[in-house]
């Protein structure tokens, strides 16, 4: 066969892509920073040929999930002059989602495809969902050491496509959103910093600048879960501390969604702040029904079972998460 090459920049290609989550597309492509997100790409060809731009503000291997055609494998992207081949044998019509599962801070730019085939072309891809949901979260979100079983953190060890929040979505096919930040908290981080709370990342396209703003206008998600109190714990915010974030943070995500529910969650690694999260959603009740509070079962339960790396819920005790709250949530969708 003789092969043509169609080699696109994601960013002049974005119309014809499936996004997922908040991804910034600009002249170095599509900036991939938070759990879970990432895109399909539909296309005619043989081969795809996936590059990215050099990576410089990250300390750790970024884990790429790529399930082609319905096959699932992961790749490590380590400084970003790796590229990622993925060819099918046989030309013809193929799909591609590419997700980044690992989490840090800094963006991983997926800058350009190229499309290898006898008539290469690049399709419109879709999908149907039923719901959007939209989880905001730390360490338990993003998925950290679900698969380890020692005192240490490794990205490969994390994966936010079996984490609670995106087992959850997948259950009610709905759109996942994942915004993740490991050690932070809603009142303070795992260290008592306050400078990067859930409502100051929340409120961003990419995790790390306050100079780029989310346009909340874009996506509206049915539910927001809201899971978080584990490092506020650790760093030491007083109970009426914690229990006046949570309702700045409670009034913050009622503005920019004014018809979403909204369901705080906590317990998975800890309970400090269940009378206070109970409380204020009862109080927010009087004249917001659309408020929940969901205590999560403790991962201590069965340390063998739930616990992974650092006292992390594992895989297990991800997926029992997610079956607690999926029964909540059934009750309220």
């Amino acid at each position: 066969m003789f092969f043509k090459v169609l080699k696109k920049n994601l960013n002049t290609i974005k119309e014809n892509l499936c996004v997922h989550g908040r991804v910034k597309f600009d002249q170095n492509g599509a900036a991939l920073a938070w759990s879970a997100s990432g895109f399909t790409i539909n296309f005619k060809g043989r081969i795809a040929v996936f590059s990215f731009c050099e990576l410089s503000n990250i300390d750790t291997s970024v884990i790429i999930r790529i399930k082609a055609d319905g096959v699932n494998s992961k790749y490590s992207i380590s400084n970003g002059k790796e590229n990622i081949i993925i060819d099918f044998e046989k030309d013809g019509a193929h799909s591609i989602e590419l997700l980044r599962i690992s989490f840090s801070s800094g963006a991983l730019y997926v800058k350009n495809v190229a499309i290898y085939g006898g008539n290469p072309e690049i399709q419109k891809a879709q999908k149907d969902y039923r719901l959007k949901m939209e989880f905001l979260g730390d360490s338990i979100t993003c998925g950290y050491g679900l698969y380890g079983v020692e005192e240490r953190y490794v990205s490969f060890e994390e994966d936010a496509t079996k984490t609670y929040a995106y087992l959850t979505a997948k259950h009610f096919n709905a759109e996942a959103r994942l915004l993740g930040w490991s050690g932070t908290g809603i009142s303070c981080s795992c260290s008592g910093q306050t400078s990067n709370n859930f409502d100051r990342f929340f409120t961003r396209e990419l995790p790390t600048s306050d100079n780029n703003s989310w346009d909340f206008s874009v996506w509206q998600p049915d539910v927001l879960v809201i899971n978080g109190g584990t490092n506020d714990c650790g760093g030491g915010a007083s109970k009426d501390d914690y229990k006046a974030a949570a309702k700045n943070l409670y009034a913050l995500a009622r503005k920019v969604y004014p018809n979403a529910r909204i369901v705080f969650c906590l317990g998975a690694m800890g309970n400090a702040y269940h009378n206070q999260l109970n409380e204020l959603c009862r109080e927010i009740n009087t004249t917001d029904t659309n408020v929940y509070y969901k205590r999560l079962s403790s991962i201590c339960d069965n340390r063998d079972l739930y616990v992974g790396a650092n006292g992390h819920p594992s895989f297990i005790g991800q997926q029992r998460t997610a079956a607690e709250l999926i029964e909540f949530l059934e009750k309220i969708i």
